[in-house]
């Protein structure tokens, strides 16, 4: 049975001293234990994998717009204020439609213009399907951030048909094919 206990007394006094360091020494100090955390856990990786990661949620954010309708075509306006009810994307799910159209503002993909989205490149037809394997077969020791990725923009519900495409290709999941990698070896595991 649960009782009630006086809480004990925090050891604090050892960071109750304050630190008198400039911003300049501490800057330093960080920047060299960055170095050091870095080393020590491959992180310099991510400065090539984050990029080819952030093209994988892309191209599933490509195929949901397309599956709703949206078929981009450069020089293309639509009015940001109207776009999500003309593709039928219930309120529930407005707030990540509008994140998923920032990040293809952020790949240039797509430019907010006063009250229009305008469509001032389309990127080449890709498939996030053949993206992931490829990533799984190039980035082995980093399975779970890829399949977590993939299966993070693939349960938004209008990604349903990129989903069914999936499921096609990986029945046992991305998952299943990173299972065995996950191991001290990948960064995400000495993290």
């Amino acid at each position: 049975m649960w009782q009630a206990k006086a809480l004990a007394a925090p050891a604090l006094a050892a960071t109750r001293t304050p630190i008198r360091l400039s911003t300049s020494e501490l800057s330093a100090r960080a920047a060299s234990r960055w170095k050091g955390l870095s080393e020590q856990h491959s992180l310099s990786g991510y400065d090539t994998l984050a990029p080819q990661l952030d093209a994988l949620s892309a191209g599933y954010v490509l195929a949901a717009l397309k599956g709703l309708g949206w078929e981009l075509t450069p020089g293309q306006r639509r009015r940001a204020d109207t776009v999500a009810d003309e593709l039928k994307v219930v309120p529930a799910h407005r707030q990540m439609f509008h994140r998923a159209l920032e990040m293809l503002q952020e790949d240039g993909v797509l430019l907010r213009e006063g009250a229009f989205w305008i469509v001032p490149r389309v990127p080449p037809a890709g498939n996030p399907v053949r993206l992931s394997e490829q990533l799984m077969e190039q980035w082995p020791l980093n399975g779970a951030e890829i399949s977590m990725t993939a299966a993070a923009v693939r349960r938004w519900p209008p990604c349903s048909a990129a989903n069914r495409i999936h499921r096609t290709a990986f029945p046992r999941g991305l998952a299943a094919r990173s299972g065995s990698h996950l191991s001290s070896g990948a960064v995400c595991a000495r993290l």
